[in-house]
């Protein structure tokens, strides 16, 4: 048994160390204050912490009045009410123990401590009500009093780490003033042993890596904005110097100059949460204002996931994570700080009243608390405008390589997405080099299956992918056995757009998608995906696919997966398919054209998921897909297909005798 017993000064009382086995004990006047674990006991016996005033580094004075009237009016009074009524329930929870962080504890237990504490002290703050803000410092001080960072680490390494780093020091600054000085002394001493084990395993940790794959990572932002917050709080310029670096390096990273980013919406959402915050309080603090020194992306993200909302509001494109913007308060801080009233009004329609009615802070406590933000950075003297009336661009071609287009900006509008370009190996990436999604007349047709399982890769493989796969391997490596290599999320499965074109009436691309497909075939001629979206007055898409694997036959099919509450009619004789969609029962009709050979058209559920396929057996395969969307009772045109390899016509026949042609080549579709 190992015993150590030291005192020193804290605040003008003495306290005692008292350390038993892996475990010390803080001491007050007979109270236990505090408990760490011994691997961080140098640190704390050296350290001599001093309770701090209020550093007021999250809201002044004058900000808590101002979220006061925000309150009670406009969309900021639906922000309130919804953290409100989160707040009540929370009045009831126990706390010893406080089971939603504690040893043992899942991996959101630190995001549930921060949902609790912040929810419950801003509306008491709000309110002025002590039953709320009491509740936030029992729950505070209780997962404090049971538990060590080792405790966090085994939750979720660094991510627990880091989400219970951003409760204890938004939390001690929000509740400082209605603590005692014991619970002060005790979530003070638990931000110093929480922000030196952060610091101490940045520069050893792959989190912390000199790397732009790394500091592209969600993990960067989470532990360096945590860590950054933790320095303000302690006054440690070291830990400071250190955030502000990777904070920075992660705004500049993480996204391409159009603010695409390169984990997808959801992953960025939660690297802001933790960056955002710890920016603010840096330049409320200091003066200095980190964001800039990003760059342009940083700024761009809010018009992004304007672009990819779905046409009428409710969620964003779910590319390889869930849709939405969960939490909220990073982009909604962006898009203030642009005084941007297009992005306000696609965030409103996403999760606004007029969308999900969320505000990013759903029922589930593994987000992270983001409504006290929301109130407190919303600027409402900001309108919302629709970017119709603003005539924003239909089409972005993102500088990392991807591809949004639409049709319009009205409910029944299409929306296409293009996954291309380079990534980054090593976060979290799917092997969907050239999928496509898309939407229209208020129904989804052709989906990305969402986040998946990174150790078994069910949705992360190529087979649930909207891709070729050739012999059933698309660009993600399987065994012998036909099953998936586990953990292939970290792998770069990179492609290049060659080419783009823009009309007022049409979009065009071309990806050469050879880099991805070589990943898992040693041997690969090429891989090559054409697509192109009509506008007006009838919207369809159309997409090329020409792969040659080597000089042998192979089987190679192109899959469009379909949401499952879908419902799919196929005609394998006309080589065709239509989709009936769940949300707004309007139809799809998707024809299939091969001159490679004899053509197959299928449903397959043998994933698990609904997929439409479209297979021929040839040594090298083009195969040509429109998709065209109609209402419940429309007619859908007649459509064929002919030709050859490098010259296929498509003609339309509508209802209305109108027609209409396009020609494909290697080259273009026009």
């Amino acid at each position: 048994m190992k015993k150590i017993l030291i005192s020193f000064l804290l605040s003008l009382s003495i306290c005692i160390i008292y350390a038993q086995n892996d475990t010390m004990y803080v001491y007050k006047n007979g109270t236990a204050v505090g408990k760490y674990s011994v691997t961080v006991i140098d640190s704390i016996i050296f350290y001599q912490p001093t309770i701090s005033e209020s550093l007021n580094m999250i809201y002044s004075e004058q900000d808590l009045e101002d979220m006061r009237i925000k309150s009670g009016i406009g969309y900021t009074k639906d922000v309130f009410n919804l953290m409100k009524t989160k707040a009540d329930q929370y009045l009831n929870i126990t706390t010893n123990p406080y089971n939603n962080f504690k040893p043992g504890s899942d991996a959101i237990s630190g995001r549930a401590l921060q949902i609790h504490v912040l929810l419950s002290a801003f509306t008491g703050l709000i309110l002025e009500d002590e039953r709320y803000i009491n509740k936030a410092i029992e729950i505070l001080c209780a997962a404090a009093q049971n538990t060590t960072v080792q405790d966090a680490v085994s939750m979720n390494d660094a991510l627990a780490v880091s989400d219970a780093a951003y409760a204890y020091v938004i939390g001690y600054e929000c509740l400082y003033p209605y603590m005692t000085t014991e619970q002060k002394a005790l979530i003070i001493a638990e931000i110093n042993e929480y922000g030196t084990w952060l610091y101490s395993k940045s520069s050893v940790s792959p989190w912390g890596a000199a790397s732009n794959n790394r500091r592209a990572w969600n993990w960067n932002a989470v532990t360096h904005g945590a860590l950054g917050l933790c320095g303000l709080t302690m006054k440690q310029q070291q830990w400071l110097d250190r955030a502000i670096g990777r904070c920075i390096d992660y705004m500049k990273y993480a996204v391409d100059n159009t603010g695409a980013p390169h984990e997808g919406i959801y992953y960025m959402c939660h690297g802001l949460h933790f960056v955002i915050p710890f920016a603010k309080s840096l330049k409320r603090m200091t003066g200095t204002d980190i964001i800039p020194a990003a760059g342009a992306g940083v700024l761009n993200i809010p018009d992004f996931t304007m672009q990819r909302m779905y046409p009428w509001g409710g969620n964003t494109i779910s590319i390889n994570q869930d849709g939405g913007l969960e939490p909220a308060e990073g982009v909604f801080y962006l898009l203030s700080r642009n005084n941007d009233q297009t992005a306000l009004w696609a965030w409103l329609k996403t999760v606004g009243k007029e969308g999900n009615g969320t505000f990013g802070q759903r029922n589930w406590l593994g987000i992270g608390a983001c409504l006290p933000f929301i109130l407190l950075w919303a600027d409402n003297s900001l309108e919302p405008i629709s970017p119709a009336v603003a005539e924003k661009p239909l089409s972005v071609f993102h500088t990392k390589g991807d591809v949004t287009a639409r049709t319009g900006w009205g409910e029944s509008d299409c929306l296409l997405t293009f996954n291309c370009g380079s990534r980054y190996s090593s976060i979290w990436n799917h092997a969907d080099a050239g999928s496509v999604t898309f939407a229209g007349k208020g129904d989804i047709f052709i989906t990305d299956l969402g986040p998946g399982n990174s150790s078994t890769s069910v949705k992360v493989s190529s087979k649930y992918h909207n891709v070729v796969l050739i012999d059933g391997v698309g660009q993600s490596k399987v065994y012998a056995n036909g099953n998936d290599y586990g953990n292939i999320h970290s792998t770069a499965y990179s492609s290049s757009r060659m080419t783009e074109t823009e009309k007022t009436n049409s979009v065009y691309t071309k990806g050469n998608l050879t880099t991805a497909y070589s990943v898992a075939h040693t041997s690969f001629n090429h891989a090559y995906r054409q697509v192109f979206l009509k506008r007006t007055p009838y919207p369809y898409l159309i997409v090329v696919d020409d792969v040659k694997k080597d000089t042998e036959s192979h089987t190679y099919l192109t899959q469009f997966f379909t949401p499952s509450t879908n419902s799919v009619i196929i005609d394998n004789n006309a080589k065709t398919a239509t989709i009936t969609g769940s949300r707004n029962n309007s139809k799809c009709l998707a024809v299939f054209f091969s001159p490679s050979g004899t053509l197959t058209v299928a449903e397959d559920n043998s994933t698990g998921n609904k997929a439409i396929g479209a297979s021929v057996q040839a040594v090298s395969a083009k195969i040509v897909s429109v998709f065209y969307p109609f209402e419940q009772n429309g007619t859908p045109p007649n459509i064929s297909i002919s030709g050859t390899n490098d010259n296929i016509t498509v003609s339309f026949l509508f209802e209305d005798n109108t027609t209409e042609s396009v020609n494909i080549t290697p080259e273009n579709i026009q």
